[in-house]
Order: structure tokens, then sequence, then C-alpha cells
């Protein structure tokens, strides 16, 4: 078995294509994502001018309007203003966006730019508070007056959060938690080549394979464990340079990091070995298909927008306890936001069920394959 994970090592480091879109990619989008987040501090730009409009319903966001207090001043200037007052100014480019309050929130912006993405972000950090603050209450009620304490002192700029025990926060740490879980979604494309150099119809080095001694469970567990250690250590790499270069703080869990990115590695690789294994179509179909399933995922985690991640999961509940990117990105809230280690241990139980699932379908669509001749 040494032998086989030996030069199945060197065989997965020569595939330059599958390591820079596993390794280089996120390292390149994870800059980016410091150079339009990372210096938006109050203290190096002018408060955004935004109107609060008070629709039916209004009375009953008093915690929002509580928020938008906090924030006026050095983040926000707030104006109350009648809808019609409001769609004038913003009109004439007097103020960034609009804040209809009732008996829901939404925001309203004439163009798009890093005032509107930091308006979204703070209805979409209120929303996330608000969330946890529910979910909180119900699974934990007698930690409830130190949370509201944490978040009131919390709101001081749209720049901080403080948690109930961990790590103190920006506001556009959700898009970095969302860049790692697609970081580790694109360990799809390392996992893909394990079956594709498994099985004979699909490559000559499948041919070898098959014609050897090895069973082929074996072979399939050695490539599967080499994959991983190599994304794990990419999926690392990641996280070292987020911590000591881009200056992120995740807190003191330092193992139960390394434990989401070590099945969120393996969770990756699962689904490439899964795609790479079903169906007969070409290598270049099967990568669409894989692009296609980890993009999805990592958007509906918030890589995107994390309105999208809020307003689909208001939709659609069960999407974030089936969506691997999303439970990859929530157990770093779960750690450094929520210093929820029981909620964290559910997702991970989760992760792992789901690529153990995608690992047995993959080992049952490879063993059924036989071949006339080779």
């Amino acid at each position: 078995m040494l032998h086989l994970i030996k030069y199945r090592f060197l065989q997965m480091i020569r595939f330059r294509t599958s390591m820079f879109w596993a390794l280089a990619f996120p390292l390149i989008l994870g800059t980016f994502f410091y150079i339009a987040f990372g210096n938006t501090d109050s203290d190096t730009r002018e408060a955004i001018p935004v109107a609060v409009v008070e629709q039916s319903g209004a009375e009953e966001q008093t915690y929002f309007k509580e928020f938008l207090k906090e924030m006026d001043g050095d983040t926000l200037k707030v104006s109350y203003l009648s809808e019609e007052n409001a769609k004038k100014a913003m009109k004439k480019e007097e103020i960034n966006g609009i804040y209809d309050i009732g008996e829901d929130l939404s925001l309203t912006v004439d163009k798009s730019g890093i005032s509107a993405s930091i308006l979204q972000s703070l209805l979409a950090s209120y929303e996330r508070q608000s969330e946890m603050i529910t979910d909180i209450a119900k699974d934990h009620p007698e930690k409830i007056e130190t949370l509201l304490a944490s978040l009131s002192d919390g709101v001081v700029s749209h720049t901080k959060e403080v948690s109930i025990g961990a790590a103190t926060l920006d506001t556009d740490t959700s898009f970095f938690f969302a860049l790692i879980a697609m970081a580790c979604m694109y360990g799809c494309f390392l996992g893909l080549y394990n079956p594709m150099t498994t099985q004979a119809n699909l490559s000559a080095v499948g041919a070898r394979k098959s014609m050897g001694a090895k069973s082929k469970l074996l072979v399939i567990i050695s490539d599967m464990l080499v994959v991983e250690a190599i994304h794990f250590v990419n999926v690392c790499i990641l996280l070292l340079y987020l911590h000591f270069v881009l200056k992120m703080n995740f807190g003191a869990h330092i193992g139960y990091i390394l434990l989401i990115c070590l099945l969120g590695s393996l969770i990756g690789v699962c689904l490439g070995i899964l795609i790479g294994s079903i169906g007969k179509m070409s290598e270049g179909a099967k990568i669409g298909i894989m692009l296609t399933i980890s993009m999805i995922s990592s958007g509906l985690s918030g890589l995107f927008a994390d309105a999208l991640k809020t307003s689909t999961e208001g939709v659609i509940p069960w999407i974030a306890k089936v969506n691997p990117a999303t439970l990859i990105a929530d157990s770093f809230y779960y750690l450094t936001v929520y210093d929820d280690i029981n909620r964290y241990r559910q997702n991970m139980m989760i992760l792992a069920g789901i690529s153990v699932v995608m690992l047995v379908i993959s080992f049952l669509a490879v063993r059924r394959e036989r071949y006339e001749s080779i």
C-alpha cells in the first residue's frame, strides 16, 4: 500500500491545473476579498448617508432602530424620511440607500459600489445576529443575557462584532469563511482523477491498474488518502495565509478548526470521486458538473452575498443542514461567534456522514464495472 501511496502522490502533484484550482485560486480570491473588504474601517472613510423609512409594523423593529442608532455617526449618517422624500434624496445622490422598516426589513440602493455593499452587509449582519439570538434562546436560554450584552457592546462600528467567548470579528468575515468552504469544495478537482485513473475504460493508467493484483478497494483507499492529505495541506496553507498575512483571527480553538479543514477537504475530495465514478461522460463534462455543484454550494454559504445565504435559508430552512459549504462556513461561526460546540459537533457529524455516503456510492459504482477486454 505504501508503494501505491508514494506513486499516487508523485502523480497528483503533477496535475498543475487541479492544484491551481485547489490551492492557488483560493489564495488569489482571498487577497481580492481583503482588498475589497479588509480596509473599510470607519477611521479611513466618511459615514455613509442612508435614509430610514418607517412602514406599517415599524414599531416591532425596536432592536433594528437601536442597531442603527449605534451605527449613526462614525459608520452611518442616518436620516428618518418619508418614502417620497427618501426616493428624491437617493435620486439626487444625497443618500446611498434606503432602509425600509416594517414587518420585514429591506434595503434599496440606486447603484452598486462599496457603500451599497457595506449597507447590505450591515443588514445581513443584523439579521444573522437576530437568527443567532433566536437559536440561542431556543437551545440555550441560560446564555441569552450574556449574548445580548456581548452583541450590545459589539455594534459600536460596522467592523467590530464581539463574540460571547471567542474572537473579535468584522462583518465581512463571513466572506472569508465562505472562501474557506469553497477551497474545501475545490478538492473535487483532485478527487476526480482517482476514479478516472482507476477505471480501465477511462484511461491507460486505469487499464494497467485493472490488470494488477491489487484489489480495487485497496487502490481506491490509497488514492483517497493521498489526495485527502494533499488537499488538507492546501486548506491549511490557505488558513495560515489568512491568519498571518491577512491578519484574520480564528480564535483559540485550533484543534477544532483543523478538524473543520480535515472534514471539509474530505468532502470536497469525495465529491470529485463520486462524480468521476458515475457515468461514462467525458472528463470535461464531469469537470463542468463538479464546478457547478461546488459553486452553487459555495454561493449558498455566503460567498457571493451574505443576503443570498440568509434569504435562501429563510425560504428553504433545511438547506443549511445538507449543503456542505454552509456546514463548513457555519462551523467557523459556531466556534468564533456562537461559541457553541454542540452545534459545531453536529455539523462535523453531518459532514462525515455525507462523505461516507459518497464514498460508498463511488465504490459500488466502480466495483460494478466489468470489461470484456482491456
